[in-house]
C-alpha cells in the first residue's frame, strides 16, 4: 500500500511541476505584440512559418528573427490552458493522494448535518378544509386475451387482404 501511495503522490507532484513550469514559460508569450521580434531555432522556423505561427520579419528585426503570425495568439492561449489544466489536475490528484478526500468527505458530512439541523425547511400548515381526502386504492380487473396463443398464426409476412 505504501508503494501505491508514493507512486500516486509522485506522479501527481510531477504533473504539478510540469504544469507550473509550462505556465512559467508560456505566460510571458501572452504579452507578445504584433511587432515583437521573436528568435526562433533555425530547424523549427520553417515549421512555424508553415503553421502560420511565425511570419518573416521586416527591416526592424535582427537577422534570424520572426514576427508572430496569425495563429500565434490562439496557440499560446491553448498552451496556457493545457498547462493550467495539468497543474490543476495534478494538484487535485496530489491532494487526494495525501488524504484530502477523506478529510473532504468528513467536512461535507458535517456541513450536511449542520444544514439539516439549522436550515431544515418548515412544512407549511394547510387548513383542514383544503387538505385532500385520502383516496382508497381499488383493484382493477383486466381482461385476458381472446384465447390460447398459437405461434403458427404469427409466422410469415402479413396477409394482404
Amino acid at each position: 500500500m505504501r508503494n501505491l501511495w508514493s507512486r500516486g503522490a509522485g506522479s501527481a507532484a510531477a504533473a504539478v511541476l510540469l504544469g507550473l513550469l509550462g505556465l512559467v514559460t508560456a505566460l510571458p508569450l501572452l504579452a507578445v505584440g504584433a511587432r515583437t521580434c521573436l528568435a526562433a531555432i533555425p530547424l523549427l522556423a520553417p515549421a512555424g512559418l508553415h503553421l502560420d505561427l511565425l511570419t518573416p520579419a521586416g527591416l526592424g528585426c535582427p537577422e534570424h528573427s520572426f514576427l508572430p503570425g496569425a495563429s500565434f495568439g490562439p496557440t499560446v492561449q491553448f498552451v496556457v490552458l493545457l498547462f493550467t489544466t495539468t497543474a490543476a489536475a495534478g494538484t487535485l490528484h496530489l491532494l487526494l493522494a495525501l488524504g484530502a478526500g477523506w478529510w473532504l468527505l468528513r467536512a461535507l458530512r458535517a456541513a450536511h448535518a449542520w444544514v439539516r439541523a439549522h436550515l431544515a425547511p418548515v412544512a407549511p400548515q394547510v387548513p383542514a378544509l383544503l387538505r385532500p381526502r385520502a383516496v382508497a386504492l381499488a383493484p382493477v380487473v383486466v381482461g385476458v386475451g381472446s384465447g390460447r396463443y398459437q405461434p403458427s398464426q404469427r409466422r410469415g409476412p402479413p396477409a394482404i387482404d
